[in-house]
């Protein structure tokens, strides 16, 4: 049974935080994006500063309307505690023919400290030291104080592969 919508949650006011807050807002939903406090302040100018741009080159001159939705607030991953459920995308493809992905939706818990601090935490162990590799081309993770490692216990897995699709 589909589950409506009211408002959406946004960890992270990075470039696609800020993005799918922005998307959120204009769409008319309550959006509440969470960071720490010394990144609050650039995740809003981004969003505010994309809302602005996009009115003044004639794209929509409904957008600003939207604006008074996004609200930015300092806890970070609080929202998990009272609506644990997420979708997590992840997909490839360079054109519409190749794109591929799966979707896991869920239920998100916090593993370690948020954001992640130095205490050692087993269950992180070969997740960071692969996350290392792929960014950083070493062995050894090292927390920056402004990540946290969510698990997503899945409830529901959904694949799509267009290169299965005839003439595509």
């Amino acid at each position: 049974m589909p589950r409506e919508i009211n408002s959406v949650g946004v960890v992270g006011g990075g470039l696609m935080g800020a993005g799918i807050a922005e998307v959120s807002a204009v769409a008319g939903m309550p959006v509440v994006v969470r960071d720490l406090p010394q990144f609050l302040e650039a995740a809003r100018a981004r969003v505010e500063t994309s809302l602005a741009g996009a009115v003044k080159h004639g794209i929509s001159q409904a957008l600003t309307r939207y604006e008074p939705a996004l609200r930015t607030v300092v806890k970070q991953a609080g929202f998990l505690t009272r609506d644990p459920r997420v979708g997590v995308v992840v997909d490839t493809g360079d054109t519409y023919g190749e794109l591929r992905g799966g979707e896991i939706s869920g239920a998100a818990t916090p593993v370690g400290d948020v954001p992640r601090g130095d205490a050692d935490v087993p269950e992180l162990v070969q997740p960071e030291r692969l996350f290392a590799r792929k960014y950083a081309g070493v062995d050894t993770y090292t927390p920056d104080g402004r990540h946290a490692w969510l698990k997503v216990v899945p409830e529901k897995i959904v694949s799509w592969d267009f290169r299965k699709i005839p003439g595509s």
